[in-house]
């Protein structure tokens, strides 16, 4: 859940409608693991709303807010997880792929977080 909520807090800071988004972010995850006993549809429903949130900092925090970090976030987000994978058994560059993965996750982790304060509200 932690990507969708950080598109959420982007998304606080142009919406009017944010209190509905924060409710309906929180329905779907807990509607999706007590329907969904084996956790096929959970899987999906958490890759979507991981997916809105990435877009949500994209949008709010790049086009909405200015923030070139946010833009660039979301690149080494989408570019670990294409790119990179979390292959634990394959290797690039003499470093497994899952750690580059991490790597490049906190990286993105750190624009978002540098980016969201520097977003107009």
């Amino acid at each position: 859940m932690g990507i969708p909520l950080i598109g959420v807090g982007f998304l606080q800071l142009s919406s009017q409608h944010n209190m509905a988004a924060v409710i309906l972010l929180v329905w779907l995850f807990t509607a999706s693991i007590a329907l969904d006993p084996d956790g096929t549809a959970a899987e999906l429903i958490t890759t979507l709303l991981s997916t809105g949130g990435v877009l949500s900092i994209g949008y709010q925090g790049w086009y909405v807010g200015g923030s070139p970090l946010a833009l660039v976030g979301v690149v080494l987000f989408v570019g670990g997880g294409i790119g990179v994978g979390a292959d634990r058994e394959r290797m690039l560059l003499g470093v497994r792929r899952e750690n580059l993965f991490h790597y490049i996750l906190g990286c993105g982790m750190l624009c978002f977080a540098a980016a969201l304060p520097t977003t107009p509200v």
